[in-house]
């Protein structure tokens, strides 16, 4: 049983925070640290090209400069532009549980915070409650952060044509939501 969107948010949180959520099969997934909508155009490109299930990682910089809400409409926007993009999106918010909270409330479904209880475990009862998940912050040792690159669409299909510095790249894994469709 779902709860009611958070007070304030925008009418479509809750059904947007269910479509966000995923279950990675796998930390494996080639992981993409993008800075803007720029960043995740080139991402889901050159998965689509090698037939990928991938990570979009927006880092903490982004969340704290930009808020929640700006990764938000960049998630939307590059959905409605490439729909069919099999794809999770995490965004970190260090060790902030303002922003991780504010994260939750603007329908983010996969927040990673890094923090001790009890804290983490409030924010993670809250999540539940709203059909979101709260990821233990960790190093992606398998990223490539697309900040400062000529051209990220050719970065990221060089890095999956070449395994994804290891990461397991599977033409046939998808990232099923709680609803079963892939996003």
């Amino acid at each position: 049983m779902r709860s009611a969107p958070a007070r304030g948010a925008p009418a479509e949180t809750e059904a947007f925070a269910a479509s966000a959520i995923t279950r990675c099969p796998s930390a494996d997934i080639p992981t993409f640290i993008v800075h803007g909508l720029p960043h995740v155009r080139a991402a889901l490109a050159a998965a689509a090209d090698y037939g990928a299930q991938i990570r979009l990682l927006f880092p903490f910089s982004f969340a704290a400069a930009l808020g929640p809400e700006v990764a938000r409409e960049v998630v939307v926007r590059a959905r409605a532009e490439m729909p069919g993009h099999c794809f999770e999106w995490v965004l970190d918010c260090a060790d902030e549980p303002g922003l991780a909270l504010s994260a939750l409330r603007a329908g983010i479904g996969v927040v990673r915070f890094d923090a001790g209880e009890p804290a983490a475990d409030r924010l993670a009862d809250i999540a539940r409650q709203l059909g979101a998940r709260i990821d233990p912050r960790r190093m992606e040792p398998r990223a490539l952060d697309l900040a400062n690159l000529r051209d990220p669409l050719r970065a990221c299909r060089k890095w999956l044509a070449n395994g994804a510095a290891g990461a397991g790249v599977a033409a046939d894994a998808t990232l099923p939501t709680p609803g079963g469709r892939c996003i």
